[in-house]
């Protein structure tokens, strides 16, 4: 045999790729295309919040929607289940939950506005989180990479209308 056929034929000569580590994230493994979606989404809402000159603690406020979000996206729905029935164990408190559930829907209606950019938010993070569990992410893996790039997002869109264009667009009470 010759040294090619040799090589062939026991497998040396070639360059041997290295296993992938499952515990590492993986850029192609990531969903770019949801994401981005995500990223822009929350781009949106810091440029809203800004442009509304809305006060400072509203800042703080929508950095903890933003946490919550992911929180409750990358968590299993068997877990906020589990807290769901716990919840209505006994008659008072699914009387409290009827009482709160009631005073929401009420929200909903006089502040629909707002509560269909919420909607928006969800949507993009549910379909991130969703194309992040076709990746084979976990549970930690995804509720970070959901977290920075709803931060991120929000991040750009507040300064990018403080530092671009430091008029405001459109007030936030004045949108139909």
């Amino acid at each position: 045999m010759g040294g090619e056929e040799e090589a062939k034929a026991t497998g040396r000569g070639k360059l041997k790729e290295k296993p992938e580590n499952p515990d590492m994230l993986s850029l192609k493994k990531l969903p770019k295309l949801s994401l981005m979606l995500l990223l822009v989404t929350y781009t949106a809402l810091g440029w809203i919040l800004s442009a509304s000159k809305s006060p400072w603690y509203t800042l703080l406020l929508a950095a903890a929607l933003v946490l919550l979000l992911a929180e409750t996206l990358a968590a299993p729905f068997s877990n906020i289940r589990k807290i769901i029935l716990r919840t209505l164990s006994s008659d008072i408190n699914a009387f409290v939950i009827v009482l709160v559930v009631s005073f929401l829907a009420a929200a909903i209606v006089i502040w629909i506005d707002i509560v269909i950019r919420f909607l928006v938010l969800v949507s993009a993070g549910l379909l991130a989180r969703l194309d992040l569990y076709r990746a084979g992410l976990g549970q930690w893996q995804a509720f970070w990479i959901l977290t920075v790039i709803c931060l991120i997002g929000f991040a750009l869109g507040w300064t990018g209308q403080n530092y671009l264009y430091p008029d405001p667009i459109v007030p936030l009470h004045a949108t139909p």
